[in-house]
C-alpha cells in the first residue's frame, strides 16, 4: 500500500530497529565463522544473506567488524582475506539501486574501516604471508577507488593505516622524515628580502632576464659614411 511506502531520507529518519532472530543470529555465524573461506561460492551465500535480512543491518555490519577486528593466530589468514572480501562485496551491493537498507551498509562499512585496515596491518606473520595480505588489501582498495564510493583521501588514509604510516598533515614531516611537497615548494621559493634580479612594474616584482635578444645597433652611427657609393643621397 502507499502508506508502506518511504523515501530513502524517510528510511534514514527511521528509528525502527529490527534485530535477528536466535535461528537468524546462527545461520549467520554459521556462515561467517565456519563456512566463510577464500570461495566465491563461500562469500557470494554470505553477502546474500546479509541483503536477505537488509533490515538488521545495523546488527549485521556490527558482527562483520567483530570478526574482522579478531585477533590470535587461531584464525588464519585465509579467513580474515575473506572476511575483508565479504565487506568489499557488502559495500559494493550497497551502491546498486533498489537495495533496502543498503544505506545503512555503506555508513557501517565506512566507521568501521580504518579500525579494520589498522587491525589487519598488526596482523603478525611472516614475509610472505605479509605480502600476500598486502596484495588483497591493495586489491580491494583499488576496488574501492573504482567504484568512487569513498574519496581518494580516505582511501590514502586507510592505506596508511594498514601499512601504520602516520597521515601527512599540509606541512608536516611524516615518520619516515619525509618532508611534504607544499614545504619543499616553499623552500624553493626565492627570499622575500632579496630584490636582485627583480624590477618593480606597478609595485609588483618581476624577474628581469639579462640574455640578450639581439645583435641590434644604434639607430646613428658616426662612423658610417653618408655617401656609400659615392652619389650624393
Amino acid at each position: 500500500s502507499q502508506d508502506c511506502i518511504k523515501t530513502g531520507a524517510q528510511l534514514r529518519r527511521s528509528t525502527d530497529i529490527v534485530r535477528l532472530n536466535e535461528w537468524e543470529r546462527e545461520v549467520f555465524h554459521e556462515l561467517l565463522r565456519e563456512k566463510l573461506c577464500a570461495s566465491q561460492e563461500s562469500i557470494c551465500e554470505a553477502m546474500a544473506f546479509c541483503f536477505d535480512k537488509s533490515g538488521a543491518a545495523r546488527e549485521l555490519a556490527g558482527l562483520l567488524k567483530d570478526s574482522l577486528l579478531e585477533t590470535g593466530n587461531e584464525i588464519s589468514l585465509e579467513t580474515r582475506i575473506a572476511r575483508l572480501f565479504l565487506m568489499s562485496d557488502i559495500l559494493f551491493n550497497s551502491q546498486q539501486p533498489g537495495v533496502r537498507n543498503a544505506f545503512q551498509y555503506r555508513n557501517a562499512i565506512e566507521a568501521m574501516s580504518p579500525e579494520v585496515f589498522e587491525c589487519l596491518g598488526k596482523y603478525e606473520c611472516g614475509r610472505m604471508t605479509k605480502n600476500k595480505l598486502r596484495k588483497a588489501v591493495s586489491s580491494v582498495l583499488s576496488a574501492w577507488t573504482n567504484w568512487s564510493v569513498f574519496d581518494s583521501d580516505f582511501i590514502d588514509k586507510l592505506e596508511c593505516k594498514f601499512e601504520g604510516r602516520e597521515i601527512l598533515v599540509t606541512g608536516k614531516v611524516n615518520n619516515e622524515g619525509e618532508q611534504s611537497l607544499e614545504d619543499q615548494e616553499e623552500e624553493t621559493r626565492p627570499d622575500s628580502d632579496n630584490k636582485e634580479g627583480l624590477v618593480s612594474v606597478d609595485d609588483k616584482e618581476a624577474p628581469v632576464s639579462t640574455t640578450p635578444r639581439g645583435t641590434w645597433t644604434s639607430a646613428t652611427n658616426d662612423n658610417v659614411d653618408a655617401d656609400v657609393d659615392g652619389e650624393a643621397i
